[in-house]
């Protein structure tokens, strides 16, 4: 068995296969045509509440947002109100997938994930 090398995850945003699958099939979409057939891919199930934050510290951590502590994109004073101010990735409280491997000496690079600002070192 050939041992794989290089791994690539591509996640989008609110996008499902119901849509892609048929855009990739109709040529709108030829990369992912190509990336369906020779690739492997699958269906996610979010979180609940069916959002981007806390869905995607869900992803990179693997824990539910009450154990990761993300459930909104802004963070919530100690008076219980609102703060405008956005939560850093620092705030996320468990390890992401990329820390992880990152750890175990491994290449990693990290594109535009949600919740991943200011970057942490890997």
């Amino acid at each position: 068995m050939k041992k794989c090398k290089r791994v690539i995850v591509i996640g989008l945003d609110g996008a499902t296969f119901d849509l892609i699958k048929p855009w990739a099939e109709e040529g709108k979409l030829p990369t992912f045509k190509k990336l369906i057939g020779e690739g492997a891919w699958g269906n996610l199930k979010s979180t609940v509440p069916n959002a981007t934050i806390p869905a995607w510290p869900s992803f990179s951590t693997g824990c539910n947002p009450g154990k990761h502590g993300f459930f909104d994109f802004f963070r919530i004073d100690e008076s219980y109100r609102m703060n405008v101010e956005t939560r850093p990735s620092r705030a996320v409280m468990k390890p992401t997938l990329w820390e992880i491997l990152s750890k175990n000496n491994k290449k990693v690079g990290v594109i535009n994930v949600p919740s991943t600002y200011p970057p942490k070192r890997v």
